[in-house]
């Protein structure tokens, strides 16, 4: 279940003032307004409405899980109901056939459904069987639908590729130019070394 403008019913604790929105306007300077209920841009509205829900959840009997505070579950008189809070999303789970089944639904707060929530809400009501899948294979997903994907990651890896092999053949062309002058830097160091006997022994 989707909570409509679910921040909007959290209670605001604190003294919060704004600026006047654009339009509005005083002939006093330094006027403020300020805020009645939480809005979404608050630091603290998740916390308020958080508070708001929590407080309602224990005041008809719902327990937090306490491994997560998310989660309550209402266990009494052979009645199962769990809520899971995400946000402002609630999934409510009980089991199947519960008479609370067409109550949650209308009463916790304002739902906001579409139309295939709704659908499934009738056939859970009306029936007491589960529906039987509906092979929809327009829908189904294949190799084809991946084509931009493997054109993308063949380009990307073909181009690595060929970076890794010019940058490992420039690395042993270097490697190997650098033997070489080293070894022709030594052939003349001897080279200038036995030259003066060189010379004496021709003398």
């Amino acid at each position: 279940m989707d909570i409509n403008n679910a921040f909007l019913h959290g209670d605001l604790d604190e003294k919060v003032y704004l600026r006047l929105p654009l339009g509005y306007s005083s002939q006093r300077q330094g006027v403020v307004c300020r805020l009645g209920v939480s809005l979404y841009w608050l630091r603290q509205a998740l916390h308020n409405w958080y508070a708001k829900l929590a407080e309602s959840m224990r005041h008809y009997g719902f327990r937090q899980f306490g491994a997560d505070h998310l989660l309550f579950i209402f266990n009494r008189d052979n009645i199962f109901l769990a809520n899971l809070v995400y946000v402002d999303d609630i999934v409510v789970v009980f089991p199947r056939g519960s008479p609370y089944l067409l109550a949650i639904s209308k009463a916790v707060l304002k739902v906001a459904e579409s139309g295939q929530l709704l659908q499934l809400e009738n056939s859970m009501i009306s029936s007491n069987k589960c529906a039987s899948p509906k092979p929809d294979d327009g829908a189904s997903l294949g190799i084809g639908s991946f084509w931009g994907l493997f054109v993308v990651t063949g380009g990307t890896s073909t181009i690595s590729l060929v970076l890794f092999l010019f940058r490992r053949a420039q690395d042993e062309w270097f490697q190997h130019h650098s033997t070489e002058q080293q070894r022709h830097n030594t052939m003349e160091d001897e080279r200038g070394m036995f030259a003066p006997d060189l010379e004496y022994a021709r003398h």
